[in-house]
């Protein structure tokens, strides 16, 4: 049908087949992503110096904006300028279309633009940096930035920048210290169990071993992905971990790993995990089932949290960002304030309920006398 209607109209048509059936979430983006670079992008005519492409940008995840607001603003402090995102809500198709003039390619999540960026590397030449992880916490942060800027020749800019973002971290970190019970180091050596897309997960591992110390309890792949899994199976030997991993996508397995952790522990509030990182639907079950335990939103879906500071998760301002919120959450939960429970309609009952007044009012509407 695409094809008779292009060429019925001249309007060229760009299709895709995505069933579900048939490879993950992330196979249905790359193949749409890459769908562009073979049937829409032109061959560049000039190579625009100091831009770059992002790639692996996912606008799925939540607080996306955030993040790629803070990509402009840390490659514009290295004198660089974004000429295209692949792919964001307000990514053009002439952008698109000029795509391979950029100087090079910058990989945010390697897992989902690495396919993208060999297909620009083949078809038009353009290069790409990959990292091992996205900059999320202090380690991946610093990598992804000077690696950025020693292909263009910035690393002095680059190291002046980094100094000036450590020191505003540890600015806003130190507050922490200022009429606050329990300090930073309160953190340290606190667990949790974390479910989410496979290339979030050995970043936010690492980022959370390295920087705060805490252990996961379980790690759940919202899909499977190889090199997600390999990638975190290194960060967990290098940092002498042992969680249970869930990699088949059972999201009733890990609510049922974490409940099980939960009951064994048993010592509220110090029991483990003392925080999970999911969805909306996580804390809504565990509200359900009477299980206090704070969830940090960061997974697909979050349909009860909306985000309209400008706070990202990425880079050291990122840092910033999530121990607020890990801090915070888990606080709540040693001050008994945390996520309240048994007074809570379940949703499917409800809807039950809802419907068999209905079909019992049409009934009536429908019977005689």
């Amino acid at each position: 049908i695409a094809r008779m209607v292009s060429e019925k109209t001249g309007v060229k048509i760009l299709s895709t087949t995505n069933p579900n059936y048939k490879g993950t979430q992330l196979d249905g983006f790359q193949n749409v992503v890459n769908r562009y670079v073979t049937d829409l992008m032109e061959r560049p005519q000039e190579i625009r110096k100091g831009s770059v492409n992002l790639l692996g940008v996912l606008p799925g995840e939540h607080n996306w904006r955030n993040d790629l607001k803070e990509f402009h603003r840390i490659l514009q402090a290295l004198g660089l300028t974004v000429h295209c995102t692949l792919v964001g809500d307000k990514t053009s198709v002439r952008e698109i279309l000029e795509a391979p003039q950029a100087e090079v390619n910058c990989l945010v999540y390697p897992e989902a633009g690495l396919s993208t960026a060999r297909l620009m590397e083949e078809r038009f030449g353009t290069p790409y940096l990959e990292t091992q992880f996205p900059p999320i916490g202090i380690d991946s942060s610093r990598e992804w930035i000077l690696k950025i800027a020693e292909f263009f020749g910035r690393r002095e800019r680059a190291e002046s920048f980094l100094e000036g973002e450590m020191e505003a971290m540890g600015r806003a970190l130190s507050r922490l210290e200022e009429g606050q019970i329990f300090n930073l180091q309160f953190l340290f050596g606190k667990t949790y169990a974390l479910e989410a897309m496979p290339f979030v997960i050995p970043a936010v591992v690492k980022f959370l071993r390295e920087d705060l110390n805490m252990s996961p309890t379980t790690l759940a792949f919202q899909e499977y992905h190889e090199v997600s899994h390999a990638r975190l199976a290194r960060v967990l030997r290098e940092n002498e971990l042992s969680p249970e991993i869930q990699t088949d996508g059972d999201h009733k397995a890990f609510l049922e790993s974490v409940k099980g952790e939960y009951a064994r522990d048993g010592r509220y509030p110090d029991s483990r995990p003392s925080l999970v990182i999911g969805s909306t639907l996580d804390s809504l079950i565990f509200a359900f089932e009477g299980i206090r335990l704070p969830v940090l939103k960061l997974s697909y879906p979050v349909l009860d949290e909306a985000i309209i500071t400008d706070n990202p998760f990425v880079g050291l301002r990122g840092v910033v960002t999530l121990v607020e919120r890990v801090h915070n959450l888990i606080h709540q939960k040693y001050w008994y304030t945390g996520q309240a429970f048994g007074n809570h309609p379940d949703p499917y009952a409800v809807a039950k309920s809802l419907t068999a007044r209905s079909r019992m009012a049409a009934k009536a509407q429908a019977t005689p006398g």
